[in-house]
């Protein structure tokens, strides 16, 4: 069976161009499924973040990341012949990865002091650091006038997810709800009950006592609309600080 999860984030997690691969689907169509479920489905956007590929070709096209339960809210409504033993096939690697963690975290000599994200880093970077060299690799061969024009325009949107990918300024919800061994829905409520944060619209805002504390910034983060068009939404990701002083309350 082909590889249909990995780790990304410090837990298992696919992609759209996967899911597209594995039923048969356009991977625009996918794509499409994916963006209204982000507008139309409450919370649903923190399942899914965005990234880059590079086709056969060697253009960069835009892909989402997506956890399980990102997975299983997209695939919900995928019916066919073959559909059920596909949706089985991701469960069972959902499964294996997530046990492979806990296993590596059981069996490390110090458990406490090493979190989700190095573990996952751990199991991963021998092939993480192949996939870059190989992406590095078929960037640098293509030399041609086209393939320039299409690098140049391409770069942005590459630099942005490097940036985002490689930062450990800005941890997410999921980050912090993993370590406290709670959902990310769960710690966004207990935020809310305490008035520590309230949601505007698609993101969430720090009630004004807590705002200029260094605790948490709001980020665009980009998506593509129906139309294939890039679009941004602002996403609050806290900062180590917030993170600590998360806990501090929860803990009191």
């Amino acid at each position: 069976m082909n590889t249909l999860v990995t780790i990304s984030d410090g837990k298992p997690t696919t992609t759209s161009l996967l899911v597209a691969g594995k039923f048969g689907k356009q991977h625009k169509h996918v794509l499409d499924s994916i963006n209204s479920l982000i507008h139309s489905a409450e919370n649903s956007a923190q399942f899914y973040y965005t990234g880059t590929y590079t086709d056969s070709t060697g253009r960069t096209l835009p892909m989402y990341y997506m956890d399980r339960d990102g997975f299983s809210l997209l695939v919900m409504g995928f019916t066919g012949k073959q559909a059920l033993q596909f949706k089985l096939d991701f469960i069972t690697q959902f499964n294996a990865m997530e046990t492979r963690l806990r296993e590596m975290q059981s069996s490390a000599p110090n458990v406490a002091a090493i979190s989700r994200k190095e573990l996952a880093q751990m199991l991963l970077a021998s092939e993480e650091e192949k996939e870059r060299l190989e992406a590095r690799t078929r960037l640098l061969e293509q030399t041609n006038q086209h393939q320039e024009q299409e690098l140049s325009k391409a770069a942005p949107k590459v630099q942005y997810y490097d940036k985002v990918m490689d930062s450990t300024a800005l941890v997410t919800v999921n980050r912090i709800a993993l370590d406290l061994g709670i959902s990310a829905r769960r710690l966004n409520q207990l935020l809310c009950e305490k008035r520590i944060q309230y949601r505007q619209g698609e993101c969430f805002m720090l009630y004004t006592p807590y705002r200029d504390k260094g605790y948490a910034r709001i980020v665009p983060i980009p998506y593509l609309d129906s139309e294939m068009k890039p679009r941004t939404r602002d996403h609050l990701y806290w900062t180590e600080k917030g993170r600590q002083f998360i806990r501090q309350v929860l803990n009191t």
